[in-house]
């Protein structure tokens, strides 16, 4: 019981107030205090003792033990970013301008990992053509500087290409910033774009549509403790009528900027269908199995029946929500899951595996429509706010 009750307390000082803030510098500050009242819940709130008795009770293979090493983990070095983004302020950036709203901008990828690529796969980033978690720096800085000069404030979670921060640094570091909102940023590419075996008609390379993530978790992920806890922390924060609002922003507003549908024609659907088959039946002809990491599955016979129960109502209804809001899909990801207090959704805006996409990027506008839409869509947001606070 003691537990609840201090869970209650530490994220109800997480919800977001009305007041405005004046100064990036004082946001930072206030975020490094949050991140040391994070790790002062974690330290009380989390010990050993709690940890195992927590784990009694835990139906899958993933433990608290190597969830809360990861958080603090988080914490450290998000405080270390946060102490080089107050040496290195932009100072020119919203100088004596009252803040609107606060804005958490992650570019997907970084540093070392460079997400998908054009040639697909590579390392070796004198070859690459695309990267990318280049453009979607390039893409949030755009969206920073154009917030900007509306008055709102947007923190990005990494301050250059060269930069990689961890998963759980990143996520750390929207919690302790508080924002009006995260929108992590990424682009799309699909295996089935390119061909196997050097077969032409193995590769499907138009594969184009605009798709805005949610978290939605399936049944399986309601068995790891943990993430019931984020069931009841977004019900507490009241963040997940939020969330939908801006995701079904943000999917109209790719469609309107990017000329590219939610979804792709039925026709196609049914050549990629075709061409799944294909491939699946040439990899078995030439042995060639898939390598993914395989966890223990749960034995339905150990979960009590009113968790099960429990689970299967939670998740339907989590996927009920985003199933008639067009480019809008649910997922189990963690920046649509690690901060449930903050209306977060993940943007795929087009796939950089299409070539109509890659000659757009190389030879136009592309990246700044790519910024405007997130930016319209965030700005839209902020217009609507009073009414998703009175709902």
């Amino acid at each position: 019981m003691r537990y609840i009750f201090s869970f209650i307390i530490f994220f109800l000082v997480f919800i977001k107030s009305s007041s405005v803030f004046s100064d990036p510098k004082f946001i930072y500050e206030q975020a490094l205090c949050n991140i040391k009242k994070e790790y002062d819940y974690l330290k009380h709130n989390y010990t050993a003792d709690i940890i195992a008795e927590l784990d009694k009770t835990n139906y899958s293979n993933k433990k608290y033990s190597t969830r809360i090493k990861l958080i603090y983990k988080g914490l450290i070095e998000a405080e270390n970013i946060l102490y080089k983004k107050i040496t290195n302020i932009d100072a020119e950036l919203l100088k004596g301008t009252e803040i609107k709203g606060v804005v958490f901008l992650d570019p997907g990828h970084g540093g070392d990992d460079t997400g998908a690529t054009v040639p697909p796969c590579l390392n070796d980033r004198d070859k690459i053509l695309f990267a990318e978690s280049d453009i979607t720096f390039a893409i949030s800085q755009i969206v920073k500087k154009n917030l900007a000069e509306k008055g709102y404030f947007a923190v990005l979670s990494r301050d250059s290409v060269e930069d990689g921060p961890s998963l759980y640094a990143r996520s750390a570091l929207c919690r302790a910033i508080n924002p009006d909102l995260s929108v992590s940023v990424h682009l799309n590419s699909s295996q089935f774009a390119y061909p196997i075996f050097d077969m032409p008609e193995t590769a499907m390379p138009e594969i184009n549509y605009t798709r805005v993530y949610v978290w939605a978790p399936r049944v399986q992920d309601l068995l790891i403790p943990f993430y019931m806890d984020i069931y009841k922390k977004i019900n507490l924060a009241g963040s997940r009528e939020k969330t939908l609002e801006l995701a079904e922003l943000m999917s109209l507003s790719l469609k309107k900027y990017l000329g590219i549908d939610f979804y792709m024609p039925d026709e196609k659907l049914a050549n990629l269908a075709n061409l799944k088959l294909l491939r699946k039946k040439l990899q078995n002809k030439n042995i060639i199995v898939s390598a993914k990491r395989q966890y223990a599955k749960v034995s339905e016979s150990i979960v009590p029946v009113e968790v099960s129960s429990l689970n299967r109502r939670i998740s339907k209804k989590y996927f009920e929500q985003v199933r008639n809001i067009s480019g809008v899909d649910g997922k189990d990801l963690h920046m649509v899951r690690e901060m449930p207090q903050t209306p977060s959704i993940l943007v795929e805006s087009i796939f950089i595996s299409n070539p109509d996409e890659q000659n757009l990027l190389r030879n136009s506008d592309r990246i700044n429509q790519i910024a405007n839409a997130i930016e319209y869509a965030i700005i839209e947001y902020f217009t609507n706010l009073p009414k998703t606070k009175n709902k």
